[in-house]
């Protein structure tokens, strides 16, 4: 009878697409974390994991136990009846104990259904209208929370905006930018409308931050495949890259998202101390002291907005080593790839 529910379900659908079994967030936990002050987070790609952020970093990791999740609009561990899943589709089916429809937490002109705790299908809305998971149904005034900074923060949070000096309060994982007071700015590092204005020196649309012109050259020395887009670094950030997709064209010079560094091994955008740069690692990052590389992680460099000091500062025994993360000297070695340059 299942079978024939599903085969009958998948006909009224159409199966416009077929649904992968992972999703990626737009914001992942890193990026959210630079524009969230301090608190736990949803781990977009398990229902029982969170993260917690402080200072503009993701510091911790952690899961929930036996028969809880996540629950991301209280920020707490709940029960898994009580928790509306926002991971891979697949997950949220699992977890789901009555059949019905669900909405893509990747695509939100897009609903599925779940039947017996498994995806059964998916389809579009009609142009122009997006799936609303309270009402049940397509419409044309839902607000997406797809692409929001909110999506992983619980509810009536403050976070930074991406418009750098304003806020958002997350509800039920989106929200609409607002201002402060007459000269005030929105911290995202402290959570508080501030008269001082951050943007100027520790943000991503700082005036001070390195940007690039179009390179005309870097294409056809540098591009390698025989076709498709291929991502060089630009040699003079940690953080920016040029994209090329042929070797007679001009190299369009693009940052990576704010806090992390272009990789160029592997031709992505990674956390900075997954990274190992010899150039200002000032830049793009929300830190006040950075590893300086080629030293074990035994010395490190100090922020000034996004210039770095001249000189590396060295740790002193018995606290000898340098974490990034927890941004201060240690008795432990940190195994981050910088440390190993």
């Amino acid at each position: 009878m299942a079978s024939e529910t599903a085969k009958i379900l998948l006909a009224l659908f159409g199966l416009l697409i077929v649904c992968a079994d992972s999703v990626t967030a737009v914001y992942n936990m890193t990026q959210t974390c630079a524009y969230y002050p301090e608190g736990y987070i949803a781990n977009p790609s398990d229902c029982q994991a969170w993260g917690y952020c402080k200072g503009g970093l993701l510091i911790a990791e952690g899961k929930c136990g036996t028969g809880m999740l996540y629950d991301s609009e209280k920020g707490i561990c709940n029960y898994a009846s009580q928790v509306q899943c926002k991971t891979s589709l697949v997950d949220i089916c699992k977890n789901l104990q009555d059949a019905g429809h669900i909405a893509d937490p990747n695509d939100c002109s897009s609903y599925c259904y779940c039947s017996n705790q498994t995806l059964v299908g998916c389809a579009s809305c009609p142009t122009n209208q997006l799936y609303n998971p309270t009402l049940g149904q397509c419409n044309y005034d839902y607000q997406c929370p797809t692409d929001s900074v909110c999506r992983l923060v619980k509810n009536n949070a403050f976070v930074g905006a991406p418009t750098c000096g304003k806020y958002i309060r997350c509800l039920d994982g989106t929200g609409d930018e607002a201002s402060c007071a007459n000269n005030y700015y929105f911290n995202r590092l402290t959570g508080y409308c501030e008269k001082t204005n951050s943007c100027d020196s520790s943000s991503p649309a700082s005036s001070t931050q390195t940007t690039l012109a179009p390179d005309a050259s870097i294409c056809s020395t540098s591009y390698t495949v025989t076709s498709g887009e291929q991502y060089i670094s630009d040699g003079k950030t940690c953080f920016g890259y040029y994209s090329c997709s042929s070797k007679s064209g001009s190299g369009s010079w693009r940052a990576c998202p704010y806090t992390m560094e272009f990789d160029s091994t592997t031709s992505t955008c990674v956390q900075a101390n997954q990274n190992v740069c010899l150039l200002n690692r000032c830049e793009n990052i929300n830190l006040q002291f950075v590893t300086a590389p080629n030293t074990e992680c035994k010395s490190y460099y100090i922020c000034n907005g996004s210039q770095q000091s001249a000189t590396a500062t060295a740790c002193k025994s018995p606290y000898s080593y340098f974490d990034e993360v927890i941004q201060k000297c240690t008795d432990v070695a940190p195994s981050y790839p910088i440390c190993k340059s």
